[in-house]
């Protein structure tokens, strides 16, 4: 693909993503693009299931647990017990006043005890507030209604973490990825690790059916190598990051140009270090800052042996005949020719 067809499919897996099936269509046609090449019938299934089960219908769900139980593998079993909690939620609702009733709904999760103790027994403590709401308790996680904050601050903030898109296309949340951990503390590094920085007002918390949804949208996706979290979204979020440094790094070396001189090209390079979101991190390329090229098959990048990375034809550029030992560009520890690592990722 040329870069004006690659931006042009960034920009229409942007509208499927976000139900606008019928004018990415449009565009794709425009482009020259078919239907299979812009994967509109992957994201129409995949999206499908996701608002079906954001909205409580769990039969879409089942179905294509069913179809791909084989392909999934150790994650089958842990999305049939996503389903079976939401089974039982839905039930025990109705025995509020029946014990005996609400016994004879542990049948669809009793047996998933022993896999998933810990988050067993997060949904037995939760039966304390049985005909009451969970929001605002420690089991807000588990409420099926939709909460009652956060509304306003996802519409300023640009978190649609309640919005899902039509059947043209599958819009998903930036949620935690919701898994199920064997403790607390496993649960909160992972919430930490995986989590969207997006603010939700008042600590509103995702109904059980949205986290569902979005776990289910993400292993769906990855089926099918496709990514669950929205690329142009995540790299324009970064963007916002990224550019007011740059612009900041520009002002200095306008300022320092009439002190320093610059590189044999008229330019000024300083390398700067931005922290981006851990959604945001990719390792799909390697740009070697010794260089300035992409890496390659031919031309890997390297290790080190102080842990810094440059390019294969870098270090070779670097290490002659004559020195059996080359400093590092970036620090003033040496690295011997039997020491260099070819990383792989």
């Amino acid at each position: 693909m040329t870069e004006d067809e690659l931006f042009s499919a960034v920009i229409i897996e942007e509208l499927i993503r976000n139900g606008h099936g019928s004018v990415a269509t449009k565009l794709a046609k425009e482009v020259g693009f078919s239907e299979e090449d812009i994967g509109l019938k992957q994201f129409r299934e995949v999206g499908a299931m996701v608002v079906a089960l954001k909205n409580g219908d769990l039969n879409p769900a089942k179905n294509w647990l069913a179809a791909s139980a084989e392909t999934l593998g150790p994650k089958a079993k842990q999305l049939e017990y996503v389903l079976a909690k939401l089974e039982f939620l839905m039930e025990v609702q109705k025995h509020a006043n029946d014990p005996a009733g609400v016994i004879a709904c542990l049948h669809k999760i009793v047996p998933y005890a022993p896999d998933f103790p810990a988050d067993f027994e997060h949904v037995m403590g939760s039966l304390v507030f049985l005909g009451q709401s969970l929001e605002n308790t420690p089991y807000s996680d588990l409420s099926l209604k939709s909460p009652t904050k956060g509304t306003d601050a996802s519409a300023s903030t640009g978190c649609a973490w309640d919005h899902f898109g039509s059947a043209g296309g599958v819009s998903l949340p930036l949620l935690p990825l919701v898994s199920l951990c064997d403790t607390e503390e496993d649960a909160t590094a992972a919430a930490g690790a995986e989590g969207d920085m997006c603010p939700m007002e008042g600590e509103a918390s995702p109904n059980a059916f949205v986290r569902a949804a979005h776990l289910f949208g993400t292993v769906a996706c990855a089926q099918l190598s496709l990514s669950s979290i929205d690329p142009l979204r995540t790299a324009f979020a970064s963007g916002l990051r990224v550019l007011p440094k740059l612009h900041k790094l520009q002002r200095a070396f306008a300022w320092l140009t009439n002190y320093a001189p610059g590189n044999s090209d008229g330019t000024h390079t300083l390398p700067i270090s931005i922290d981006l979101d851990t959604l945001a991190h990719r390792h799909n390329i390697f740009h070697c800052p010794v260089i300035k090229e992409v890496s390659t098959m031919s031309n890997p990048p390297v290790r080190l042996n102080c842990g810094h990375a440059i390019s294969r034809d870098a270090f070779n550029s670097l290490a002659t005949s004559e020195r059996r030992k080359i400093k590092c560009p970036y620090c003033p520890k040496d690295t011997n020719r039997d020491q260099v690592m070819t990383l792989y990722f």
